[in-house]
């Protein structure tokens, strides 16, 4: 299969995979592909209490990764489903753990280069940044300088203020509703307000690995081509265990190569 080779890429550009493991079995299949693909950057998600107990925080998962490869980690430890007002509103009632969750992670890997920190997936109400950037300001304050996350949903994009420099944001693209030239066109707009950018969950279709299209693959394609040229970092979704890696190997995926960060 031939490879998109983007020339002069910027170094922090992250490539790689996004998705729920239950076993490190699976976690040894995960890193063998981002090996044998050019990946630098996996994100492990985790549902928070108060929305199931189907993947529960496991640190043993964390760890074993970090043991066993080079790459680094995103952790987010509040993974909200479905997104709409009610999952906000149970989060806003569930806001300690929210913190607690957050926290526990950045006190097991404080200050370490490779564990980046997902504070929350996908919540859709208006008051998110206002939540974030009091969210990232205390994380500072406390003195940890974990690369941070935040991956909006439909509010207007704004710069969160990082003393460090060091939050990134990001959106969740799926090119059954999305065109590439208005995906483009929308990171475009973050990046002007000096925002930096690792979209943390995208894809095909949002209707999971059984709805995929050869044309939905072919446009996710040409987006994380043009996104790793603009220096913009994207983590295709893989739900649980790698669920959607056959289906997107069958119909032509293919990742730029970039510098590893």
């Amino acid at each position: 299969m031939t490879q998109v080779v983007v020339v002069n890429s910027a170094p922090t550009v992250h490539l790689g995979l996004s998705g729920f493991v239950t076993s490190t079995s699976f976690i040894d299949s995960i890193i063998r592909i981002m090996k044998a693909k050019g990946l630098n950057t996996f994100r492990i998600s985790f549902t928070p209490s108060f929305v199931g107990t189907s993947h529960p925080y496991k640190s043993s998962y964390i760890q074993y990764f970090l043991d066993h490869c080079n790459y680094i980690l995103i952790v987010e430890p509040n993974h909200l489903h479905p997104s709409n007002e009610a999952m906000s509103s149970k989060a806003r009632s569930n806001w300690s753990t929210i913190k607690n969750n957050v926290y526990k992670v950045l006190s097991a890997y404080k200050n370490n280069n490779r564990v980046a920190v997902e504070l929350i997936n996908e919540y859709v109400s208006s008051d998110f940044y206002t939540r974030m950037q009091s969210l990232v300001t205390e994380i500072r304050s406390k003195g940890y300088t974990n690369k941070l996350i935040l991956n909006k949903f439909s509010q207007s994009w704004k710069l969160v203020n990082d003393p460090l420099g060091k939050t990134y944001q990001g959106y969740h693209y799926y090119f059954n509703t999305w065109s590439v030239s208005g995906a483009i066109s929308n990171v475009k707009l973050a990046k002007a307000k000096g925002i930096k950018l690792i979209n943390t969950e995208i894809g095909a279709d949002f209707n999971e690995y059984t709805a995929f299209s050869a044309s939905e693959v072919s446009e996710l394609n040409s987006f994380v081509s043009q996104c790793a040229s603009l220096g913009i970092g994207n983590l295709i979704w893989m739900n649980a265990n790698l669920n959607n890696y056959n289906k997107y190997q069958s119909l032509g995926w293919k990742f730029p190569v970039v510098a590893s960060p």
